[in-house]
């Protein structure tokens, strides 16, 4: 079982509608909310309504960004609300 099994995984907070998604990340960053893991060879993928918009590789603070990210959230939200799932991807042995 991992070290953050009793960590919160759901996260709620209000933001403007005319930031974008690279300022979303910016929050989660400030709130530590992506566990730390060892290692350099692991990643996350950062998914809005299961499309993928960014991977964070390692524990990188600004993954690479795809393009999107610039945009306003009103582009990627569905009545006024977003949905982002990050799905981690273990290290290449």
């Amino acid at each position: 079982m991992g070290d953050d099994c009793l960590a919160p995984h759901r996260i709620e907070f209000s933001i403007l509608e005319d930031s974008n998604l690279e300022e979303i990340f910016q929050i989660l960053k400030d709130k530590s909310y992506l566990a730390s893991v060892s290692g350099t060879t692991h990643s996350w993928t950062a998914n809005v309504f299961d499309k993928p918009v960014a991977v964070f590789n390692g524990n990188s603070e600004i993954g690479c960004l795809k393009s999107g990210l610039s945009e306003q959230l009103r582009s990627h939200a569905i009545e006024g609300k977003m949905k982002i799932h990050f799905e981690y991807h273990a290290k290449k042995i």
